[in-house]
């Protein structure tokens, strides 16, 4: 990220409140879509900033993919999942999908629901 990119002081931001972390090897990829266990990820980082409960917790095993949710994304999709935040679709939570404009819309607001906000 170049001192002079739109996105540098929410990325710098980001990364100090440990909401973002970027792709590994002290690399953003800031033109690298997100998928949907990044983007879940990044919200349940944001609660947690927040200090908003975060303890609700569901298996994964309801989704025929929920096995392939990486490690680092476990706890943010259990929390997702068990809060109504975000959901499976055809019996698959897809967390290597891309997440659509709608779909980070609808996960936002669903969070700011929950919020009372």
């Amino acid at each position: 990220v170049e001192s002079d990119d739109y996105f540098c002081a929410p990325s710098a931001w980001g990364k100090e409140t440990g909401i973002v972390g970027g792709i590994g090897n002290d690399l953003f990829a800031p033109d690298r879509t997100i998928n949907r266990e990044e983007m879940v990820t990044f919200l349940y980082r944001y609660a947690k900033y927040a200090k908003a409960d975060t303890s609700a917790s569901k298996a994964l095993t309801g989704f025929t993919d929920g096995d392939q949710v990486t490690g680092f994304a476990q706890p943010a999709m259990k929390w997702a999942v068990a809060s109504g935040i975000i959901g499976g679709s055809n019996g698959k939570i897809n967390p290597k999908g891309t997440a659509t404009r709608g779909e980070v819309a609808a996960v936002v607001t669903r969070y700011c629901k929950l919020r009372g906000k």
